[in-house]
């Protein structure tokens, strides 16, 4: 089931329950801890949201040995038995431990996963280079790219071919790397890449670095150590894995300093819940930027969707609000639907204590 098919699920006696768990030790214990919290509000509702809750917490907890055996970093749960929902999803990363149970679909972890990073690595040593490539989280065979057989009599008659077979020699390597350039382009241009990555001598990676195009040569460039001539997909894939940790952070810092200082710049941005939230129910924010999994409670209109961290009723149309457990979770949902975008950083900045800014598209 798509994010899109799973935001679309309700339940009208709000016993919706969306669970998130990751892979790792003692899961039917800490099924059980999310869980409990969840049958206990349950326990407080009426008795249609009391007897989903009842046999969706008991299905859920029956799951740990079943998830325990599966490969999946994390996963994504959502339950009503009310209402004939039971999904289970696997993440390709591990999210953060949450439950909570209401009217629809919590999907802030979901709408945070970090889209995979395409890249490529090259393995480069004098007699040919394996290249090799990262689409989806998954490291492709290498393909090698070799340079021409020449003649390698160095001694020659008195040694008269020596500079000549050595000229030669480097006219065969020079046209490999010409070849490796050629082909990284091709597939930049079918499919372009995020980051390129490097392994072998230094002496060959700047030998590659004058053919590469300005296209590429613009790209993040990660250096690795390996010997080409011990090097496994295994290995290699190890070091795409560290290029584009790196590549993340990078694009964090970055963007968490645009917050920052973006006023200083003359651009509009909002820092801290409330200013965020107001700029998110005025369809301002262009870019929310929130600080790891830190989590706000705060306050949803029934009727408009209107967002703040306290209020007693709607500030935009009267209406009756409800408390949520993270009001980061609609506000995600609100940003999206206006076209904008949500990134979840991991890099330490004076932007945790705030906790979430955002790059606005008008001042307020």
């Amino acid at each position: 089931m798509d994010i899109d098919t799973i935001a679309g699920l309700s339940s009208q006696s709000g016993s919706l329950i969306s669970l998130y768990v990751a892979q790792g030790n003692a899961l039917s214990a800490r099924l059980t801890d999310l869980l409990k919290p969840v049958r206990e509000r349950a326990e407080e509702g009426a008795r249609t949201m009391t007897l989903s809750v009842r046999a969706d917490v008991e299905k859920l907890g029956d799951l740990a040995g079943r998830l325990a055996r599966d490969p999946a970093a994390g996963f994504a749960m959502f339950a009503s038995d009310a209402d004939g929902v039971f999904e289970v999803v696997p993440l390709s990363a591990p999210p953060p431990d949450f439950a909570v149970v209401a009217t629809t679909p919590y999907l802030r972890p979901l709408r945070v996963l970090r889209p995979p990073l395409h890249g490529a690595a090259i393995v480069i040593e004098r007699a040919g280079s394996d290249a090799y490539e990262m689409i989806d989280n998954q490291v492709l065979d290498a393909v090698r790219i070799e340079a021409e057989p020449g003649k390698r009599n160095y001694g020659g008659f008195k040694g008269f071919d020596e500079h000549r077979v050595q000229r030669h020699a480097e006219e065969e390597v020079g046209h490999m790397l010409r070849q490796v350039a050629e082909r990284l382009l091709r597939r930049h241009q079918d499919a372009p890449f995020d980051f390129l990555a490097f392994g072998g001598h230094q002496e060959t990676y700047e030998l590659l670095r004058p053919h590469l195009h300005q296209y590429l040569a613009g790209l993040p460039h990660h250096r690795f150590v390996i010997d080409p001539n011990t090097a496994t997909k295994s290995l290699v894939a190890g070091h795409l894995a560290d290029a584009a940790a790196v590549t993340y952070r990078a694009h964090d810092e970055e963007l968490v300093r645009m917050v920052l200082e973006g006023r200083h710049h003359g651009a509009h941005v909002a820092l801290g819940s409330p200013e965020v939230l107001d700029a998110v129910n005025l369809k301002a924010a262009e870019h929310l930027v929130i600080s790891g999994p830190i989590v706000k409670s705060g306050f949803e209109c029934v009727d408009c969707g209107w967002l703040a961290r306290s209020a007693a009723s709607c500030g935009s149309c009267g209406g009756t609000v409800r408390e949520v457990d993270d009001v980061l979770g609609p506000a995600i949902e609100r940003v999206l639907e206006a076209s904008g975008e949500v990134t979840q950083v991991e890099v330490a900045s004076p932007l945790d204590a705030m906790g979430v800014g955002a790059l606005l598209r008008f001042a307020m």
